[in-house]
């Protein structure tokens, strides 16, 4: 089941990839995405929201525990996630812990 369910979000990847607006480069131009000013303008804010969730770093859950699909990436406990939104869907209670982050990616 596992093996199938990876098979398909291969198939997916490759869908969103040849059918992308912007293209799969490795690096894009800031000006494609001008919406990224408004987060470069508040990093401040956002950093500060993000130390308050890192002293809670080792109860983080781990990249490879949220998607199986990372395991080539990392197997130790030293990549860990905080996700507001994932796979289409607002984590609630993540954004009330970040409400400006939560915000401003909004």
């Amino acid at each position: 089941m596992i093996e199938f369910a990876y098979k398909i979000v291969q198939m997916i990847e490759r869908f969103v990839v040849r059918y992308s607006l912007v293209g799969d480069k490795t690096f894009f131009n800031a000006a494609d995405f001008p919406w990224t000013s408004l987060l470069e303008e508040n990093w401040k804010t956002i950093r500060t929201e993000l130390d308050g969730i890192l002293e809670y770093g080792d109860v983080l859950p781990n990249f490879q525990d949220i998607s199986k699909d990372q395991k080539a990436l990392t197997t130790d406990d030293e990549w860990k996630t905080y996700f507001l939104y994932g796979f289409g869907f607002r984590a609630e209670k993540n954004c009330e812990r970040c409400p400006e982050t939560a915000r401003l990616v909004a």
